[in-house]
């Protein structure tokens, strides 16, 4: 395997510590796409720096199936050589999106062994309804979760409520899975373009309800929310994942129900030393950087002007001309 029995610390040489790689039945070789380790809550070994321990890896399985009897359910055995046993991992497997748990048991045993001693081994059956199934492509995924700052694992981790200032400050693991402003095609890459998507035009219908705020300030428990920073480009991403109409449609909606239109509006939330407005006047004349102007060559993104006719007056700074001048002659609410 490609971490045998006394070779895990070739875990980061084979690159497990960096990607989450995947294993093709059929086609892949176990000596060389198969890491027989997960790390656990104390394993610095496990890769990513800093994050080593935190970071949970994740093993994919992809396999073909041909004629998938609707009578049968299907078995996943998971053959556990070792593990922690003070600190026990929840083990998750996702079969084609649908999830189940395993919680390992605490045991006397308190160190796993990674130096071949099979003494402690068990498999675990796990029962796969067919209809998670489907002809075709399919694919599993094992992981372990996070532990908490005492060194234990979650016992159950929620994607929303993951906040609170306790997991992740201001904001939740939703929001921050699209805080990758440096690589957003990456990203897309990562998740899938349509899972992406879908997954970000159900949150912004979820927040649409609540104007794209937080009630109380509880950022964590919603998923799009315009007063707080790593939900501001959202609406951007669209454009990244080649579906402008979208961005468009949802970059109007903030403007719409966050801010308002009327005389009586004003936006809500926390000013931020001038970020809100900032940000509505650069969606405003329809434009927006997802990196904010890091990058080396900037890269200006469309939005949807209010403004039939916008003109930004360069004075020559910069090299960069005396104007510069957007049109959207057809500019519309609608």
């Amino acid at each position: 395997m490609a971490l045998a029995p006394s070779d895990y610390h070739h875990f980061l040489a084979a690159d497990f510590g960096w990607e989450d790689r995947f294993y093709l039945v059929g086609y892949a070789n176990a000596e060389k796409d198969w890491p027989y380790a997960m790390p656990g809550p104390a394993d610095e070994w496990g890769g990513t720096g800093n994050t080593s321990g935190i970071r949970s890896q994740v093993l994919n399985i992809l396999f073909g199936l041909e004629n998938v009897a609707l009578k049968n359910k299907g078995t996943l055995i998971i053959d556990v050589l070792d593990y922690q046993g003070k600190l026990p991992p929840l083990v998750k497997v996702m079969v084609n999106g649908k999830a189940s748990t395993t919680q390992l048991p605490v045991r006397e045993h308190k160190e796993g062994s990674l130096k071949g001693d099979l003494t402690h081994a068990k498999s675990y059956k796990l029962a796969i309804p067919v209809e998670n199934l489907r002809n075709g492509g399919n694919e599993i995924q094992l992981t372990s979760r996070l532990k908490k700052s005492d060194g234990s694992w979650f016992p159950d981790f929620d994607p929303f409520k993951s906040g609170a200032n306790e997991d992740y400050v201001e904001g939740n693991a939703w929001q921050l899975t699209y805080f990758v402003p440096q690589d957003i095609p990456g990203l897309i890459k990562k998740i899938g373009k349509d899972r992406f998507t879908d997954r970000l035009s159900w949150g912004f219908g979820e927040s649409y309800k609540l104007r794209f705020n937080a009630p109380g300030d509880q950022y964590w428990d919603y998923p799009v929310i315009q007063g707080n920073q790593q939900s501001m480009h959202f609406a951007y991403l669209f454009n990244w994942a080649e579906k402008p109409w979208l961005t468009q449609k949802w970059s109007r909606s903030i403007l719409d129900r966050f801010y308002g239109y009327g005389p009586a509006n004003a936006y809500l939330d926390d000013e931020d030393q001038g970020q809100m407005s900032a940000w509505f006047i650069m969606n405003a004349i329809g434009l927006f950087q997802t990196d904010g102007g890091a990058g080396v060559n900037p890269i200006y993104e469309i939005g949807s002007p209010i403004f039939s006719k916008v003109t930004i007056h360069l004075n020559e700074l910069y090299g960069r001309g005396k104007s510069f001048t957007i049109e959207a002659a057809k500019a519309s609410r609608a």
